[in-house]
């Protein structure tokens, strides 16, 4: 579908950035004249245009897809920076600031070409850091999901944390029903407490 933006238009300059790889074209249309910023792959992959080219309706629409998976990209990576995400996570903080469904899957896809989404890692640090808080595998599972972990990444992510010796929930129980025990519970809702807190 056309994008009512992709109006062609004569590439007027090709600057190089301070990043390398980056380079900014500018281009004149009917709407005037447009700064946009693209990676050198993508300006190689147009086939080189020297100033003075007139672009056509497909590289307009081509250059402008390609400027808004970039800026979808530095949304991601500004959130990343932040803190682990969860695919599922990411991909909707892309969709609220306004990205583009398609804008916002090429992102998630450049993200974990480059490493920098681990969704198996990061969920897996995440339920040793939730059984380090005497959390039940229950609890665990569940807070995972609400993060936007799918369910059998966080079985495999709580099933390696155990493994490595980094979540140990039978001792969080027991440790739980010390506590509940010294309150001076009664054995009924000792269990009560038990069940509700996913033991």
């Amino acid at each position: 579908m056309r994008s009512e933006d992709a109006t062609p238009g004569t590439l007027l300059a090709i600057r190089h950035g301070a990043t390398p790889g980056r380079l900014t074209l500018v281009v004149r249309s009917e709407e005037g004249s447009r700064a946009y910023p693209v990676a050198e792959r993508f300006y190689l992959a147009l086939g080189s245009p020297a100033v003075g080219y007139l672009l056509t309706e497909e590289e307009t629409e081509a250059l402008l897809a390609h400027v808004a998976e970039r800026r979808a990209l530095a949304s991601a990576l500004g959130s990343l920076a932040r803190g682990d995400e969860s695919r599922r996570n990411l991909y909707c903080k892309l969709r609220r600031k306004g990205h583009s469904d398609t804008a916002a899957r090429a992102a998630l896809d450049e993200v974990e070409n480059l490493g920098y989404l681990r969704e198996a890692d990061n969920a897996e640090r995440l339920a040793a850091r939730c059984a380090g808080k005497g959390w039940s595998r229950r609890k665990t599972h569940a807070y995972l999901v609400s993060r936007g972990y799918p369910g059998a990444t966080v079985t495999r992510a709580i099933d390696a944390a155990i493994d490595a010796g980094d979540a140990d929930f039978e001792e969080n129980k027991r440790r739980f029903r010390e506590k509940q025990e010294a309150l001076g519970l009664s054995p009924e809702e000792v269990r009560r407490a038990l069940w509700r807190a996913g033991f």
